[in-house]
């Protein structure tokens, strides 16, 4: 089959990527010199000159402060292309996945969120994401919408990376740590969405895909200096608040919840803390 994957220089469309080349399909890499997205304009014309016989989308405009100060071109990205993609895949009756986020919940309540809870997002991102979920859906009934959190791999560093370094390089480490999700392994990802893909009679909708156990950035820090070999170092508490370079704001708890991924698929995603412990095993390979 040829996978159509746009975003491909991104942290989980790369992923995808090399992980469908790994197991023998054809990707056709769909970056924005190729696909644009924000050529709404003209994103249907583009998509009909690609042959493809599945398509998934992780590309998006994910910086919150971007999407507060540019809302009509994250309308454009994240609200009116996942639309104009389920209508095309729909068209010629292929699987479609579009990649969302946890940030479409308000983050109020403790605990973790289902596909049935409301979506109530509180920053321009979360809005624009709520909107091409909709979008996509009510275009394609059959395709995915498949919500991702925190995500980590070798493809683009990120939080995971900078606490390694910092703490390999003896500096002074520090995280939030009243802000909670469920860090998600872009391998592993990669294995859910494939399930979800190969489905033969998909109901299509909202699903989760992320490894389960809610925790903050600063369990995620101190869980990587438990794992080091490098001498214990404490990992100072930080305020959600005290980061004056958030202008966005951000909700608190959207942790979610993947049972119904592991129903709908038969396929267990494993605990954060064990895809973390997988990823550096990988790169020390």
């Amino acid at each position: 089959m040829k996978i159509a994957i746009t975003g491909i220089n991104g942290r989980l469309g790369g992923a995808l990527a090399r992980y469908y080349q790994a197991i023998g399909n054809k990707v056709i890499g769909l970056d924005r010199l190729a696909c644009d997205l924000s050529k709404t304009d003209s994103l249907a014309i583009t998509l009909d000159q690609i042959e493809f016989g599945a398509l998934i989308n992780p590309a998006a405009m994910t910086s919150l402060e971007v999407c507060e100060n540019d809302p009509e071109l994250s309308d454009r990205v994240n609200a009116i292309a996942p639309g104009i993609l389920a209508t095309v895949c729909a068209e010629r009756q292929v699987p479609f996945i579009h990649i969302s986020t946890d940030y479409v919940f308000d983050g109020k309540e403790p605990g973790t969120r289902s596909e049935k809870d409301p979506a109530k997002p509180i920053s321009v991102y979360g809005k624009t994401k709520l909107v091409g979920e909709e979008a996509a859906l009510s275009a394609y009934p059959q395709a995915w919408v498949a919500r991702v959190s925190w995500l980590f791999g070798p493809e683009r560093p990120g939080f995971v990376e900078m606490i390694r370094d910092r703490l390999v390089q003896g500096e002074p480490l520090g995280a939030i740590d009243d802000k909670f999700s469920c860090p998600t392994y872009v391998d592993d990802a990669a294995v859910a969405l494939d399930h979800l893909l190969s489905l033969t009679d998909p109901a299509g909708g909202l699903v989760h895909v992320c490894n389960p156990g809610p925790t903050s950035w600063h369990g995620i820090a101190c869980e990587i200096v438990a794992r080091s070999e490098q001498p214990q170092t404490p990992v100072a508490r930080q305020k959600l608040d005290e980061m004056t370079g958030f202008q966005a704001p951000r909700p608190v708890h959207t942790a979610m919840d993947v049972s119904y991924l592991e129903a709908l698929t038969g396929h267990a995603m494993r605990p954060w803390q064990e895809a973390l412990a997988a990823y550096f095993s990988t790169e020390t390979e």
